[in-house]
């Protein structure tokens, strides 16, 4: 769930290459992320936090009354107070700031 395509491709890139076999799905919006999860079930989620239409952390909330053994990593380039906080009590594997290699 990232809204940048450039860094959206970069990710599918490195999953595609890291975890063969897998089934990737991209949305840039939580809106479009909530449509995939109408017709798929999700393992793992890389979620920005700064999205169009919400936050992805308080996506990340409704997502694990759903999915409560999903893992994600969340990342962002603007962390705001607390941000980290919240992600890590929810369970984040990992917090990445923006930008990253």
């Amino acid at each position: 769930l990232e809204d940048d395509i450039a860094l959206q491709n970069l990710i599918k890139g490195y999953f595609k290459d890291v975890l063969v076999g897998i089934e990737l799905l991209m949305a840039r919006s939580i809106h479009e992320a909530q449509i995939l999860l109408s017709n798929h079930d999700v393992d793992f989620f890389v979620v920005d936090i700064n999205l169009p239409d919400g936050d992805g952390v308080d996506f990340l909330c409704d997502v694990k009354t759903v999915y409560p053994s999903a893992k994600f990593i969340v990342m962002t380039a603007a962390p705001l107070p607390g941000s980290r906080e919240k992600a890590s009590d929810l369970g984040a594997v990992r917090f990445m700031e923006k930008p990253f290699e």
